[in-house]
């Protein structure tokens, strides 16, 4: 039988991450160096949400949407976002990190679609997403810009937000059981 240079490849490309997680210690160098190298790039801490706004922004323009006289838009300048987003670099960011994400779990062959078993865990789940992203964009920034950014930065608002993150953490994993 003749061998496939397509399954070779993948095969080697594939086994550091097929069969073992990274140790916590490796993800956060990792995290941390890409972090660092983001911010020698674009000059700024990484973030996430600013572009899911802008995609937004530009998909309720396209649907006929007027929001270039908003505040949010008009006030910051933001307007150039709306008629294309790819102008912004952290739309080519975010749309590394789902990529990444996804060969990621292909290479480590677990990457299937896997639906809730309950309905209401997918609500919760749906609900909960929409209530970080709307949080997100009243706080002018998510998780990653304020603590990665904070603490990269060393301001100790990034330390505070990782003692409020661990709370929140800590509060969640115990309340989550107890609700489903």
């Amino acid at each position: 039988m003749e061998r496939n240079p397509a399954q070779d490849t993948v095969k080697k490309i594939s086994c550091p991450w097929s069969k073992r997680y990274w140790s916590y210690q490796a993800g956060a160098l990792a995290l941390g160096g890409l972090s660092l190298a983001y911010l020698l790039l674009a000059r700024r801490p990484w973030g996430i949400t600013s572009a899911w706004a802008y995609w937004t922004g530009w998909l309720a323009q396209v649907l006929g949407g007027e929001v270039s006289s908003w505040p949010y838009w008009r006030d910051m300048g933001l307007t150039v976002y709306l008629a294309s987003p790819w102008l912004y670099h952290g739309t080519w960011s975010n749309l590394g990190l789902i990529l990444g994400a996804l060969l990621s779990s292909l290479l480590a062959r677990e990457g299937r679609w896997r639906l809730p078993r309950r309905w209401p865990v997918a609500l919760v789940g749906l609900a909960g997403g929409l209530l970080m992203g709307y949080g997100a964009r009243l706080a002018m920034g998510c998780n990653i810009g304020a603590l990665l950014g904070g603490i990269g930065a060393f301001s100790p608002h990034g330390w505070l937000f990782a003692a409020g993150l661990l709370a929140g953490a800590a509060l969640g994993a115990w309340l989550l059981p107890r609700l489903f």
